[in-house]
């Protein structure tokens, strides 16, 4: 969940502002961002949600490994009852430079158990 959810009306993890002009422009950040997004659920989610960073020294045309791990908290909502859950569905992974910049995207399937 966002700590901010939103700045203006605007939700924080998918403002162009935030991501782009206060990470990058004020705080310097040049680096990799994963975004996580839900397919539909019982309750209303975002459609992208910071879920980690990384800064990565990178010289021109180099390249390195880079890794990110998604736990069930990060894929948790409050549900109507205001309880903790993993809804079952899709989930799409995204990660790029900014919200703005997506490079990969892959999704997932989380079945009940």
């Amino acid at each position: 969940m966002a700590t901010y959810p939103a700045i203006d009306g605007v939700p924080t993890h998918a403002s162009a502002r935030i991501l782009t002009q206060i990470l990058r422009g004020e705080f310097g950040f040049d680096g990799l961002v994963l975004s996580e997004g839900g397919g539909i659920g019982s309750v209303s989610t975002p459609v992208k949600e910071l879920r980690g960073f990384a800064k990565v020294f990178l010289q021109p045309g180099e390249t390195k490994p880079c890794a990110f791990r998604l736990t069930p908290d990060d894929l948790s909502l409050y549900d109507a009852n205001l309880r903790r859950v993993v809804e079952p569905g899709q989930f799409r992974v995204m990660v790029g430079t900014s919200s703005e910049d997506i490079r990969l995207k892959t999704e997932f399937q989380v079945t009940a158990q």
